[in-house]
């Protein structure tokens, strides 16, 4: 099949679906899904849902919106109502509903909901587009997830998703990429005693979660082995708030 004929096909499927961009020669889809009030009470919608000191949410009842930000000092709580129009949600009129005066109250929303191949863990989201200016916000509903043995990508990779828990077999790097060569990552973890340490590896025998693989087994040196997206607890510089990091290692250290 030629290029043109390809994209050509392409083409024609982008007009049929509501987002289509193209990463790396492949496209990449969100397809609009449809929206009612079941389905909305029914999600768990959660703009930061792999910040687990974060709270960052929506939530619907009857025709009340209520939205929920707890980030750093930011905290807000507000509610607002809501109607279905034309296969997305209308957001208005939050109001705040909690003490604290840090957090910004939302201006009104407009909230498609898409099937999404961009996210390791979670299938849909509602993509949020204020009314008047702003950016989007994207609130993956963390109750749909994407079943284990799919094909995703993580910042460009092809990967497998295949949670589990590993653990070391030696001190491993932690590098934020697949390869060898890339960067080490640098986190801030929490001791016994309080306070807070620098950390660049992970310590032998030491439990780690696993979201994902390299669809293909890699070279390093004399070990040919897939490379692992883990995920890391880890907190902020004061250790006041619980936080993650993501990064790359090696599958030949990893059992």
């Amino acid at each position: 099949m030629t290029f043109e004929i390809r994209i050509g096909l392409i083409a024609r499927l982008c007009r049929a679906i509501t987002v289509c961009t193209f990463f790396l020669g492949f496209a990449v889809f969100a397809q609009a899904l449809p929206l009612s009030e079941k389905r909305l009470a029914q999600g768990k919608w959660n703009a930061e849902p792999n910040h687990p000191g974060y709270e960052y949410k929506l939530s619907f009842k009857k025709g009340v919106a209520k939205y929920i930000q707890a980030i750093a000092e930011l905290d807000v709580q507000a509610e607002g109502r809501y109607t279905i129009d034309t296969g997305a949600v209308v957001i208005t009129g939050f109001k705040r509903t909690s003490a604290g005066i840090d957090g910004e109250v939302p201006g009104d929303l407009r909230c498609t909901l898409l099937r999404t191949e961009e996210s390791l863990q979670y299938t849909e989201l509602l993509s949020c587009q204020p009314v008047v200016g702003g950016n989007k916000i994207d609130f993956y509903d963390t109750g749909a997830h994407v079943k284990t043995g799919a094909e995703r990508m993580v910042d460009g990779v092809a990967v497998i998703y295949s949670p589990a828990f590993k653990k070391p077999t030696t001190t491993l790097i932690v590098r934020k990429a697949p390869s060898k060569s890339s960067e080490a990552l640098s986190w801030n973890s929490q001791k016994k005693d309080g306070t807070v340490e620098e950390r660049k590896n992970l310590r032998k025998g030491e439990k780690v979660t696993v979201l994902a693989r390299t669809r293909e087994k890699l070279q390093v040196d004399k070990w040919n082995n897939y490379w692992y997206y883990v995920e890391i607890d880890a907190v902020d510089a004061m250790g006041n708030v619980p936080l993650s990091e993501r990064g790359w290692v090696f599958g030949e250290f990893l059992k």
